[in-house]
C-alpha cells in the first residue's frame, strides 16, 4: 500500500514540470486560459488556472 502512494505521489509531483516540454494550445476564456497539452498516444493534460488534469484512457 505504501508504495502504490509513493507511486502516486511522485508521479503527481514529477508530471507538473512536464507542462514546459509539450506543445500547447491555449483557449481564452471568461475564467482564464485553458491550455491544453498532448503528451502522447490518447494521452492529454489541461492545465487551468491552478488545476492540472491528466486524462489517459484505459481499455479494459
Amino acid at each position: 500500500m505504501k508504495s502504490i502512494l509513493m507511486l502516486i505521489l511522485a508521479g503527481a509531483i514529477l508530471s507538473t514540470p512536464l507542462c514546459g516540454q509539450y506543445e500547447s494550445d491555449v483557449i481564452q476564456t471568461s475564467e482564464g486560459e485553458l491550455e491544453m497539452f498532448f503528451v502522447g498516444h490518447g494521452t492529454l493534460m489541461f492545465k487551468f488556472n491552478d488545476l492540472v488534469i491528466h486524462i489517459d484512457p484505459v481499455m479494459r
